[in-house]
């Protein structure tokens, strides 16, 4: 009988520190961060670059400008984990965080909005038509004769 009651003594022991443990679990769910949610401003105003429609570093940069008088605003997706999901064009883009990217787990696309130009290549000249030719003609080559 005492062999009988120690037995039993030893299961509800191990039974109910096992039920300790399982009721100790948090049992909410776990709700992903949304990508979009690491975002207050969605229209990115102008912006430009060399390329007939802007490149993901542009945009990068562009919603880091747009945000930087937002008040706790902590971004942490680096620059090589974005990627385009469609073609941008020169007035919206779509972006999402490329998969392996968990650090923290960031799903969904966002679409920004914006005006884009294209910067043109132009030739600099630092004189006037009028300059260049004084220049010119003060810039003469001089031969000594002895």
């Amino acid at each position: 009988m005492k062999k009988l009651l120690s037995l039993l003594g030893g299961i509800s022991l191990v039974i109910s520190s096992s039920s300790t443990v399982v009721s100790c679990f948090d049992t909410r769910p776990i709700i992903d961060h949304t990508f979009k949610d690491e975002f207050e401003i969605f229209d990115l105003g102008l912006i430009s670059g060399v390329k007939d429609t802007p490149s993901i570093e542009t945009i990068y940069y562009a919603i880091e400008r747009a945000h930087k008088n937002v008040i706790d605003w902590r971004w942490s997706v680096p620059l090589n984990h974005l990627i385009f999901v469609n073609e941008p064009t020169n007035d919206s883009c779509t972006i999402r965080v490329i998969d392996g990217h968990n650090q923290p787990t960031l799903t969904g696309e966002v679409q920004f909005t914006y005006n884009y130009k294209k910067i043109e290549k132009s030739k600099i000249n630092l004189y006037s038509n009028s300059q260049n030719k004084v220049i010119k003609r003060n810039c003469r080559i001089l031969t000594l004769s002895y």
